[in-house]
């Protein structure tokens, strides 16, 4: 079975999405403010360290499908980016890609595990 191209590019789109909230999360600490603001910025930090932490599994999970080629990691992967999306709604727009690319990826492991057995069958006598 050949390696699925869409779920690397998932796995990309994830380090980009890692970088962005590792941005946010080093920009909402790095002013001085005392007031509200830090408030804030510690509410959204709540959220988006947990985000984090759970793509970076799925990411991880993700790069063992790809080099293993198995359908299940995929399937986890997609899931744990789905709770990391649902945790953090502003930044976890941007998780829709990773969500779109890995459901494919899925399908088209699934598929391609279909068509091995099928013509692993037809070789038989």
């Amino acid at each position: 079975m050949k390696k699925n191209k869409v779920l690397f590019v998932s796995n990309l789109v994830s380090l980009i999405y890692l970088a962005y909230g590792t941005f946010i999360l080093i920009s909402l600490f790095g002013g001085k403010d005392l007031g509200w603001g830090a408030v804030i910025a510690t509410i959204i930090a709540i959220f988006l360290i947990p985000s984090l932490i759970l793509d970076t599994v799925g990411m991880l999970i993700g790069w063992i499908a790809y080099t293993r080629n198995k359908r299940w990691l995929t399937l986890t992967s997609t899931l744990l980016y789905l709770i990391g999306a649902i945790i953090v709604f502003n930044a976890g727009l941007f998780l829709i890609p990773n969500l779109v690319l890995n459901s494919v990826a899925f399908v088209q492991q699934s598929n391609q595990v279909k068509k091995d057995k099928a013509s692993s069958v037809q070789l038989a006598p």
